[in-house]
């Protein structure tokens, strides 16, 4: 009796995953439909760096890199600064993925500026770097993964609405 938590605390996720996509996108103005791969064609050793850990918002997105990441076979590195006032600290973990050997970047960036030569640096070597959720206003990034905070607040009181049962909303 006593494997049974054990067994659902190791099964559980897995029972739980469903796939995600295909998802519809924007891209470039164009609605689309993405595909996530299947697997990456290698093991790539990613830092992701994020603004701080201080919220369900950026645990939601750790969690999800995090997921991707090991459904994908990637090596991932989450690093959070601690606050939108340390800009610094997220430049100095920038600095120390590069030293780690980091092949690419996913920047929720906390200044829309101050990374802007460190990714003028690992672009010209050949290193992707993806601007994540934040903006990010350096002219060569990869590509660029934002949010849109308003439709993000329509379609969650959408879903309360739908599924509030008629109860008063909070």
């Amino acid at each position: 009796m006593r494997w049974v938590p054990l067994w659902l605390a190791l099964v559980a996720p897995a029972l739980l995953a469903a796939p995600w996509f295909p998802y519809p996108v924007q891209v470039d103005g164009q609605a689309r439909e993405y595909r996530a791969l299947a697997k990456a064609e290698r093991p790539w050793r990613i830092c992701a760096l994020l603004p701080h850990g201080k919220d369900r918002y950026w645990w939601g997105v750790a969690w999800g890199l995090d997921q991707e990441a090991r459904r994908l076979g990637v090596q991932l590195g989450i690093y959070e600064a601690g606050g939108y006032e340390h800009g610094p600290v997220q430049l100095e973990q920038f600095e120390h993925c590069v030293a780690l050997g980091a092949e690419a970047f996913l920047l929720a960036s906390i200044n829309t500026l101050d990374l802007c030569p460190a990714v003028a640096e690992q672009r010209a070597a050949g290193r992707p770097v993806i601007d994540l959720v934040n903006r990010l206003d350096c002219t060569d990034l990869s590509a660029r993964s934002r949010v849109d905070f308003a439709d993000m607040a329509a379609a969650t009181l959408a879903y309360a609405v739908q599924h509030g049962g008629g109860r008063p909303l909070r």
